[in-house]
């Protein structure tokens, strides 16, 4: 028995994707032995857990944190599923990230093209996954290897409605991300009241130069608790 499969693009991020970008995305390897065996299978084919997994893990309660993770979580891959999970939990408001598209959509080692198209498409398939309930936070990718091609996809990002974005942990293009070719980046996050994926706060400071005076004085003042619903 084989012990892993390959996936390229999954049929949900497929749906928001060029085909040229579904051709050059790299393999997905997926464990065939295990307790997560075949489960991607089963997200592929039914877009939902099993009426009796499900059944399992509501049986959880408020522990359901304590159960299964990742794909076999409930609400892994189902917004619906998702839904019933931040009830059960109580929660407010969650942050919904990627689990596998980062590392195509922020890989240093893959062409230009692919990564932007990688991001593009996750970004879709995000905006649907979050659309039917306002608690989820969808955050976006967002390379920032090419500056033309971010502040485009960065204007998609706030027309789908993602509220915050997830940038690479690396120097893009050879610059850090306190360099001044990225201030309309910040600054654009700054106007539209967006957090800027893992960026420091303080760093910031730097980078406002091309936002207004007002959007300046809202993004530190409310220190982002207004993405949050938390503002007083």
């Amino acid at each position: 028995m084989p012990t892993a499969t390959s996936w390229n693009c999954l049929a949900f991020i497929a749906e928001h994707a060029d085909p040229h970008v579904c051709e050059r995305w790299p393999p997905i390897k997926v464990p065939r032995v295990g307790k997560l065996a075949n489960l991607l299978d089963e997200a592929e084919r039914d877009r939902a857990h099993a009426p009796a997994h499900i059944a399992e893990l509501a049986a959880l309660g408020d522990k359901l944190l304590s159960g299964p993770k990742g794909y076999a979580a409930l609400g892994a891959f189902n917004s619906d599923e998702r839904t019933r999970a931040l009830d059960m939990l109580g929660f407010a408001r969650q942050l919904v990230f990627a689990t596998f598209s980062e590392s195509t959509a922020l890989a240093e080692r893959l062409p230009i093209e692919t990564r932007y198209g990688a991001a593009r498409a996750q970004n879709g398939a995000m905006a649907e996954f979050c659309s039917k309930d306002a608690r989820l936070m969808g955050v976006a990718l967002l390379p920032l290897d090419d500056m033309p091609a971010s502040i485009a996809e960065l204007e998609q990002i706030l027309r789908l409605g993602l509220k915050a974005v997830w940038i690479p942990h690396r120097p893009c293009g050879g610059r850090s991300p306190g360099h001044n070719e990225l201030d309309p980046i910040w600054a654009r996050l700054a106007e539209a009241h967006a957090e800027g994926g893992r960026q420091p706060l303080e760093r910031f400071t730097a980078s406002l130069t091309h936002a207004s005076e007002s959007a300046r004085t809202r993004f530190y003042s409310q220190d982002f608790a207004d993405l949050f619903g938390l503002a007083s």
